[in-house]
């Protein structure tokens, strides 16, 4: 499956793994924004990633508050 966005996932489904290492859509955002915050600091290192993981995982600014 090809995902244009995390919104492509239904709300419960979760990535591979066992039922011990599911690892679900809001988990995912939850990593994605801890990596915004920390390219936010390092912007000219990563020109770009910043914007793509913002788009890729729905983040609105009350996300990043």
């Amino acid at each position: 499956m090809k995902l244009k966005n995390l919104k492509d996932l239904e709300e419960e489904r979760y990535y591979k793994g066992s039922p011990d290492t599911r690892i679900y859509s809001w988990r995912l955002k939850q990593e994605a924004i801890k990596w915004v915050e920390h390219l936010h600091n390092r912007a000219m290192d990563f020109r770009g990633v910043e914007d793509w993981i913002i788009n890729f995982f729905n983040i609105t600014e009350e996300d990043l508050k």
